[in-house]
């Protein structure tokens, strides 16, 4: 007989899911916080060049 859900154990990896998700989150939440000192221009700049270094990783052959 199977045992119910209630009764298992939860797993490692869906520890390190949920804490590295968390993590995730705070640093996209904060990013408002923290160009918010910056002028407008400073920010629309480093919104692009994150942008074109995440472009340039994705259509890298070699990058896996």
């Amino acid at each position: 007989m199977p045992q119910p859900l209630a009764d298992k154990s939860p797993s490692l990896a869906a520890g390190i899911t949920i804490v590295a998700g968390t993590a995730v989150a705070a640093g996209m939440f904060s990013l408002p916080v923290v160009s918010s000192g910056m002028w407008f221009s400073w920010s629309i700049l480093l919104l692009a060049l994150t942008w074109f270094f995440y472009a340039q990783i994705s259509f890298d052959p070699n990058y896996s």
